[in-house]
């Protein structure tokens, strides 16, 4: 009869590692972001004045859900562009955690999972 030992976790891969990893990521994304741009784009500033009001819906064939989000995020924070990257990077993360949920699931090993939420980076609308 053998006898498996089980292998240490690494550091990296350990579930507050990968959490703290996630927030750095976001909240520097986030600070050079609101840094380097104050500006809008054209998607930014449509939902802007859209969000104004809340509405059951504000374009044909999109549910509201976006815009009644900002529009709670906006009344606590000042109207412009971070709202729009609180919003964006709160979702990031919320997606990250259902990614290490997911991949926890699907493999069973947290250094797998780990790995999988690190490589979200290499997507690019999400790592530049």
């Amino acid at each position: 009869m053998t006898r498996f030992q089980s292998v240490p976790l690494p550091v990296w891969a350990s579930p507050g590692v990968v959490v703290l990893v996630v927030l750095g990521y976001c909240a520097v994304h986030l600070g050079i972001r609101w840094a380097f741009s104050g500006a809008m784009n054209i998607d930014y500033a449509t939902e802007n004045v859209m969000t104004q009001t809340l509405a059951l819906g504000y374009h044909e064939g999109q549910p509201p859900l976006f815009n009644w989000v900002l529009f709670a995020v906006q009344a606590v924070v000042a109207r412009g562009v971070i709202g729009f990257l609180i919003v964006k990077y709160a979702c990031l993360g919320i997606a990250a955690f259902f990614w290490y949920r997911t991949a926890l699931d699907v493999t069973g090993s947290r250094g797998t999972a780990a790995l999988a939420v690190y490589s979200l980076s290499l997507l690019y609308q999400i790592g530049w």
